[in-house]
């Protein structure tokens, strides 16, 4: 890719689609530079699951040939078509993946080619015009809840793997951003009542219109439970006041002192 500005960063959440549990992975990375013109069409492959289980998602004894499906898949249109892979989806008994291309004549081609080297999976494919990435960008793209957990879940393996230890409790910091001083004020009132305490209070370049910082801390553990809790009272304190809750961070605990 020519694009020097990209660097592949995927992710997975958890969300549910029509009710059902699913698991998006994608690569958050694109939507830096998303849409690519030379990129218009989107290329979605279904392939049905042989022995989902009772969530829809596969057996035990199956993700071996979906990797191995998705390896070939990937490889294929990327070299062939020069598509760029951008998610699959996992829920009800169906594993999805998206590519987007500017080139589609070979395609159908390629689809038999794939199909009879996997002849006992259904495997159905549709192409569809969408220049500005809306699929990618409105519905695989995590919303501001899913990336809340993601950066919390990097946050946390990135804690552990230092060898912090969760039960411990000490002093997180956490940042707020909002449109005015008035919302600002009001949601450090709101944090105050739970036990956060105000750190400081900043103007900063107005980005996306939130040019007022609010920094607070708590003392707290750092297990997912807590960091999950926490972080979503944060999110919709934040958001009950007009602003975006900005992420967290702390010092690692070896050892209980």
């Amino acid at each position: 890719m020519s694009n020097s500005s990209y660097s592949p960063d995927w992710d997975v959440y958890f969300t549910f689609v029509d009710n059902l549990p699913a698991f998006f992975s994608v690569d958050l990375g694109l939507a830096d530079i998303a849409p690519m013109q030379d990129k218009p069409d989107l290329i979605e492959i279904v392939i049905g699951l042989q022995q989902p289980d009772e969530d829809g998602f596969p057996g035990e004894g199956e993700w071996e040939v979906l990797e191995e499906m998705e390896d070939t898949m990937v490889s294929t249109l990327e070299a062939r078509l020069e598509a760029q892979y951008v998610a699959k989806t996992l829920n009800n008994g169906r594993r999805a993946l998206y590519f987007y291309t500017g080139e589609t004549l070979l395609l159908e081609q390629l689809m038999e080619e794939i199909t009879a080297q996997f002849s006992s999976y259904a495997i159905e494919y549709q192409v569809s015009e969408d220049p500005e990435w809306n699929i990618y960008l409105e519905y695989l793209y995590p919303d501001e809840e899913a990336m809340l957990k993601i950066n919390n879940n990097r946050m946390l393996q990135a804690l552990e793997e230092q060898g912090d230890q969760p039960h411990i409790p000490r002093n997180i910091s956490h940042w707020l951003y909002f449109k005015s001083e008035q919302d600002r004020k009001a949601c450090a009132e709101a944090l105050q009542e739970e036990g956060f305490t105000v750190q400081s209070m900043a103007e900063t370049q107005d980005v996306d219109g939130m040019p007022f910082e609010l920094e607070v801390y708590r003392e707290d553990k750092t297990d997912e439970d807590t960091i999950t809790e926490v972080t979503g009272l944060l999110w919709q304190l934040a958001a009950n006041y007009n602003g975006d809750y900005d992420g967290w961070e702390t010092i690692v605990l070896q050892e209980n002192a």
